[in-house]
């Protein structure tokens, strides 16, 4: 629906309010910590409190989100099958354009692939387990109370902010050039929280506040990187690179294989530290950011590109 030369901005807007949302749940949790203690605390009344509190007051943005999804209008994929019916040549068309078989072809094979990859490595970085149990790392990192708790708000922060900068750049610098600058980036960070916890882990290091700032920094880079390449970039990869025959069947299949691998980690990620350590994890996550730079290298630049001419991109190569 952009033009162009402004069509990086929009997943930047739906970052930016995703980011926002993450902000005010990390300061909801610093408050709760506040009022009845913090995660580690020994006060099992008030572990038990902060979590009903937690779980509450989530009941608000939902009644919000219900509301106003009463308002939406239908999508145009819905209204161009109500128009089928009574449009056989609609129909026809239609059906051509969601042919699944399309995505085996030598055409379009390559940048399905190419698609599921940046959403698969999107998950296997851990960004959905970070979001998830940073609190708990800090903590682990050396971190005692509540500073845990602001430590999280301070790297949600700075992915909020980030995004904004991230969104004015994307369609100046181009989304190639945005995502190789922030795998990498982040690449780095994650290999420096390994390194923090096998010191802890393996080498005796004493976890204490110390150790918990810098294990705090390395997420503060790494989020900063993130924020600027993969967390726009993925969702424009993911709706340019795939031609419109292939875009409704390729997309759903790619965000399959998107939370199949979330899900995956969400299970997996405390049993595998619980047997072999933090520092085991991070690393894993940061083979994961190489691989996700090198599939970068391989995507091609599509900054101020017609969607029209989207369409042939890899016409050349086949």
């Amino acid at each position: 629906v952009l033009p162009p030369e402004i069509r990086g901005r929009g997943p930047g807007v739906f970052q930016f309010f995703l980011g926002l949302g993450l902000v005010v749940a990390a300061g909801a949790g610093c408050l709760i910590a506040t009022w009845y203690g913090a995660s580690d605390t020994a006060d099992a009344a008030g572990r038990v409190a902060a979590w009903g509190a937690n779980f509450w007051w989530t009941m608000v943005p939902i009644a919000v989100l219900l509301i106003l999804s009463l308002r939406l209008p239908e999508s145009p994929v819905w209204l161009e099958k109500k128009v089928s019916h009574s449009s056989p040549s609609v129909a026809r068309t239609s059906s051509r354009i969601t042919n699944l078989s399309s995505l085996l072809s030598r055409r379009y094979v390559v940048p399905f692939l190419l698609a599921v990859l940046v959403l698969t490595f999107n998950k296997t970085t851990g960004m959905s387990s970070f979001t998830s149990y940073l609190v708990t790392i800090l903590h682990e990192a050396g971190f005692e109370g509540i500073f845990a708790n602001w430590g999280q708000l301070v790297v949600k922060l700075t992915n909020m902010l980030v995004t904004i900068a991230a969104a004015a750049l994307v369609d100046r610098k181009g989304r190639t050039w945005l995502l190789k600058v922030g795998t990498g980036g982040m690449t780095i960070g994650l290999a420096s929280i390994g390194t923090v916890f096998l010191a802890i882990e393996r080498f005796g290091m004493e976890a204490n506040n110390f150790t918990g700032l810098m294990t705090l920094f390395a997420f503060f880079f790494m989020q900063v990187f993130y924020a600027l390449g993969p967390g726009i970039c993925v969702w424009l990869v993911l709706s340019e690179l795939m031609p419109s025959r292939i875009r409704a069947n390729g997309m759903a299949i790619a965000l399959f294989m998107n939370q199949l691998v979330a899900w995956g980690l969400a299970s997996w990620f405390r049993p595998w530290v619980a047997e072999w350590g933090w520092a085991s994890m991070f690393y894993f996550f940061a083979i994961n950011g190489v691989l996700y730079f090198i599939t970068a290298c391989f995507i091609p630049e599509t900054k101020g590109k017609k969607l029209e001419e989207l369409e042939h991109l890899f016409d050349k190569n086949h």
